[in-house]
């Protein structure tokens, strides 16, 4: 065995010796820590890819991938493991300074040489910027605008006190450069601050704020200084690591002599530098960061330390780890998880949900410890049963008080006029904390008589407080017995509510008292009355219900016992429980912060996205316990619970966890060779397919399921997807995440590539196979076809002429028809001895058989010659009547007779039957009215006649009905053969005009039949 893994063999095992001695120790401390039983980070080594266990710098890019900047180049955290980034044209691979983009998901870097780069999950280069030839970069920022700002020396390399520095302002677009002369000396640290839209910048014996590239102001000189060890301080902020305080302060590294690094407060007027109570010999520190406990964490030169920092800038070093290494590099990422980077060690990842947190032990408290709450923007307070006081801020600072007088407080509220409102069983009180005063450890003693209701209204035996509400100089308690109110300024109390009230909210937008009670919710108006709440739909909630928030919007939500989430929303009470199954149905408070509604139920802590219902449970082992109330101060948010205080960022939970994207890392096939190929188009004999993707989530374990063509959803524990013996054609690919809060991601992957067919199974390669046998096919093919289409001509020839001799044949059958009818009037004539008319019938009848022959053979004859036939058909019949008929003939002037088409002697048999049937002797003044119109695309065609009407003469004419049926009959069948559409008709239709009008007699016949232009 080598010597150099022997000794570190035997570091390794001196280490997990002291790390179990450590634990053994917290284990039998009369006083445990909590803290000590949970700081178990996951490492990440060169083992897991990093290009070097030497970590400078850490941060997170837009999409949410950790970059590391190491002694042997840049790598980037996929999720499960690193991949690192070379550029042989860096002439040195040290990452020393390393900023994410906020807009895109660059990553700008600076290597020990001074050269300056952006990289992308794709690529690695160094900027183009034309510097002189001893000028080199300390630093860059993103700036507004997203454009990049660098620091740039023109220092020799072998003096760097007294060289000029330039403000380098780098259009990433536009790719110009802009330079600031700044005549400073050993500037070396920039950092843009949102909060007050300014650059931070770090240089010899100041530290300057930069807006647009100006010098604008100083934040000390050299004097201001207090604390220092040397007289002859200088300082310069390392900004990264700079960390807002107050509304105008900063905690900050600044160098001391150039040799050490030490950590100050500054508020633009003062540079305080903090004085350490149990600092270790020659400590210098690397890099500060805020500790979620309201403390920070130091990189240091001795190892990860938890510090605590009073008001009178005196730091305690309450917990060392990591001792046996050098903490350069500290970061959150966008689920708080905390980030360390180590000299020799690698990284180090503490999981948020193994933060040491707020507990009774962590405070010093005893007993069962705080467990209600009253919040302001800095601090909360809190009550213990045995009588004691607490104020907590943000920062850590604890202040107990000791109440004498009090031994079993059960509540604490903001009162009005900087007042605490405290409950016990029996009484409620009013605290001035105007008069309260703490010693230099912030522990305070009270009597009796520090409590007393501002007014003069006594003390109050309200039994069993439940809830308090202070506005507009009123305070509503809601107890087990009644709702009270009280008037600080009338000095009044009033009894509003005769029975138990569980809770209260004052609803600030509608100006309503809400109250729960056993009957149901009550609002409280401004006059004095209290009204049943009924939505719209006249249902109340007639159950517990234990706490009530309120949204932006107005609406209201209830937390009920057993009965699970409801909501007040636009006048209806909406029950939300069946939505979000996974909290339970018992809720003991509620609170509305930043669009996320935060619920303690039966099954801990969770919160909901309002707007998107997104459900985010919260984990950790100090919620896996009973869990009372919940409070805000700034942007944290505090629980108690069974075991004391949890202080947890109002943020956790928001970032990429809640969604988790999948990203594409590489695209590879391969062939039974080895061959690989990263193209999407492939041939048949790259069939093998490794598809490497990559999720930046940290906080959870994280499995993957994938989708092959719409197919079922298969399992995938890991990356890569591998995927063998493909078959050739298109392929889709699908790829999620999957995790314990939300088991199908929206944010999939989408993967698609195409394997070609081999040639013996393409369509061209089949052709030119077969060509021979195929001209041959081709040929039989077009032999057959030609065969059968002379078949499918003939066949159609016949089936025309068929029609045409159909046609001819009912053609045939009017014409005998309408000869015998003549004939018979012929007849008519000679039995009457009129020989003259006779002759001019039978003139006029030989006229109109050489019309009728003339269209016998034509399928269709213009609409005038149809008319001339008519009327020489009219004639021929009132030539042989006694009684004048008068005959009327009303054409559509919008039609041009000779233009449009008609079947030949359409009209004929419906003419003859007004005349033989419809016109008997007893009919008086007999008419006939032929009436041609267009409608549409349709011709119409009416014959009308005043006669006995069809039905009569039908019924009285018993041996001529057969006759009149058989003309009818020849219309219909003539009809029912002319082509038709949708618009075009050809029909036939006999009305008795008796029928619209009994004062009427006689017939109408309608022949609708398409209107066609007529060809001659």
């Amino acid at each position: 065995m080598k010597s150099g893994n022997f000794d570190f063999l035997l570091a390794s095992s001196f280490r997990r010796i002291k790390d179990f001695g450590l634990i053994f120790l917290c284990l039998i401390s009369f006083k445990p820590q909590l803290h000590c039983q949970t700081f178990f980070p996951i490492n990440y080594t060169n083992e897991d890819g990093l290009p070097s266990n030497n970590i400078y710098k850490i941060t997170q890019d837009k999409e949410g991938y950790i970059w590391v900047g190491t002694q042997n180049g840049l790598a980037r955290f996929t999720g499960s493991r690193f991949i690192s980034y070379y550029n042989p044209d860096m002439s040195d691979q040290d990452i020393i300074h390393l900023v994410a983009a906020e807009d895109t998901s660059l990553v700008g870097f600076v290597n020990l040489s001074g050269e300056a780069g952006l990289a992308s999950k794709s690529k690695l280069e160094l900027l183009k910027i034309n510097v002189g030839k001893d000028s080199s970069f300390k630093d860059l920022e993103f700036g507004p605008e997203g454009n990049l700002w660098l620091w740039e020396t023109a220092c020799p390399k072998n003096n760097s006190d007294t060289c000029p520095t330039n403000f380098v302002k780098y259009e990433l677009n536009g790719h110009d450069l802009k330079r600031f002369e700044v005549n400073q000396n050993a500037m070396s640290d920039i950092r843009w601050d949102k909060r007050k839209e300014h650059f931070f910048i770090g240089g010899n014996f100041s530290i300057f704020i930069s807006k647009e590239g100006k010098i604008l102001d100083l934040f000390a000189n050299k004097d201001a200084i207090h604390g220092s060890s040397s007289s002859k301080a200088t300082h310069t902020a390392i900004t990264r690591e700079q960390i807002p305080v107050g509304d105008d302060g900063w905690l900050l590294l600044i160098n001391i002599d150039r040799r050490r690094r030490e950590l100050a407060y500054t508020n633009e007027k003062s540079i305080h530098v903090i004085k350490w109570k149990n600092a270790p010999a020659a400590l210098s520190l690397r890099s500060v960061i805020e500790n979620k406990n309201g403390g920070y964490w130091l990189g240091t030169n001795k190892g990860l330390l938890e510090v605590d920092i009073d008001e009178n800038f005196v730091g305690t070093i309450k917990k060392t780890y990591l001792d046996s290494d050098v903490v350069q590099g500290l970061f959150y990422d966008r689920e708080q998880n905390l980030w360390i980077g180590t000299e020799r060690n690698g990284i180090f990842l503490l999981p948020y949900d193994k933060y040491p947190v707020y507990s009774n032990q962590f405070l010093g408290i005893k007993g069962n410890g705080p467990r209600v709450m009253a919040s302001t923007d800095s601090s909360i307070w809190a009550v213990e049963q045995g009588g004691k006081l607490f104020n907590i801020h943000d920062k850590g600072q604890v202040y107990t008080y000791q109440l004498d007088s009090l031994s079993s407080l059960s509540n604490c509220y903001l009162g009005p006029e900087n007042s605490l409102i405290l409950t016990s069983n029996s009484n409620t009180y009013q605290l001035d904390l105007s008069n309260l005063t703490t010693t230099k450890f912030g522990k305070g003693r009270f009597n009796g008589n520090n409590f007393k209701f501002k007014g003069d209204v006594g003390t109050l035996n309200f039994a069993c407080t439940k809830d308090i509400i202070f506005q507009d100089n009123y305070l509503w308690i809601s107890s087990c017995l009644r709702l009270f109110k009280i008037g600080l300024l009338q000095k009044e109390v009033q009894g509003l509510f005769r029975g138990r009230t569980v809770s209260a909210h004052w609803d600030s937008i509608r100006s309503k008292l809400w109250i729960s009670t056993l009957q149901g919710i009550f609002n409280y108006t401004e006059e004095d009355s209290l009204q049943l709440v009924q939505d719209k739909n006249g249902q109340s909630l007639d159950f517990y219900v234990y706490s009530m928030a309120q949204d932006d919007r107005g609406n209201i939500y209830f937390g009920s016992h057993g009965k699970g989430l409801w909501c007040w929303k636009d006048d209806e009470f909406i029950n939300l429980t069946p939505e979000f199954d996974q909290m339970g149905k018992s809720f003991s408070d509620l609170l509305f912060y930043r669009g996320w509604l935060w619920i303690i139920t039966e099954r801990g802590l969770a919160k909901i996205n309002l707007s998107t219902r997104e459900f985010i449970p919260i984990g950790g082992p100090a919620l896996q316990t009973e869990l009372y109330k919940l409070a805000r101060t700034g942007d944290n948010l505090w629980i108690s619970s069974r075991v004391g205080l949890v202080k947890l960022n109002s943020n956790y939970g928001e970032s990429i966890g809640t969604d988790p994207k999948v990203y594409l890392e590489s695209f590879e096939a391969q062939d039974n060779t080895g061959e690989v190929l990263n193209q999407r188009i492939l041939s048949h004999r790259y069939n093998q397919v490794r598809i490497d993707f990559s999720t930046p989530y940290f906080g959870k374990k994280i499995q993957y399921q994938y989708q092959l063509n719409k197919g079922n959803w298969q399992e995938l524990p890991k990356p890569p997807l591998l995927l063998s013996a493909l078959k050739p054609g298109a392929y889709s690919i699908r790829i999620r995440a999957k995790t314990l809060a939300n088991q199908a991601t929206s944010n999939q992957l989408i993967v698609n590539f195409y394997i070609k067919s081999p040639i013996w199974t393409k369509p061209e390669f089949i052709i030119s196979l077969i060509a021979f046998l195929g001209i041959l096919i081709l040929l039989y093919i077009r032999n057959f076809y030609l065969r059968r289409y002379k078949r499918f001509q003939e066949k159609e020839r016949m089936l025309r002429e068929i029609e045409s001799m159909r046609i001819k044949a009912l053609q045939a059958q009017m014409n005998p028809h309408f000869t015998f009818n003549a004939l018979n009037a012929i007849q008519d004539q000679l039995l009457n001895n009129d020989a003259m008319g006779a002759v001019n019938y039978l003139a006029d009848f030989a006229r109109l058989i050489r019309k009728t022959l003339d269209m016998v053979d034509r399928p269709f004859i213009c609409l005038d010659e149809e008319i001339g036939f008519l009327e020489t058909y009219i004639r021929l019949e009132l030539i042989r009547r006694e009684k004048k008929i008068e005959v009327k003939w009303t054409i559509d002037p919008q039609l041009a007779p000779s233009e449009v088409r008609i079947p030949p002697m359409l009209l004929q048999p419906l003419i003859e039957n007004s005349f033989k049937h419809g016109f008997h002797p007893e009919i008086t003044g007999p008419e006939l009215h032929i009436n041609i119109q267009k409608r549409g695309d349709n011709l119409l065609i009416e014959v009308i006649d005043n006669g006995v009407g069809f039905k009569h003469s039908s019924k009285n004419n018993l041996k001529n009905r057969g006759h009149e049926s058989y003309g009818v009959r020849l219309v219909k069948d003539r009809l029912a053969i002319l082509p038709t559409t949708e618009t075009q008709k050809s029909t036939l239709n006999l009305l008795d005009l008796s029928e619209e009008n009994k004062s009427l007699k006689g017939t109408k016949a309608v022949i609708t039949i398409p209107y066609k232009l007529c060809r001659k």
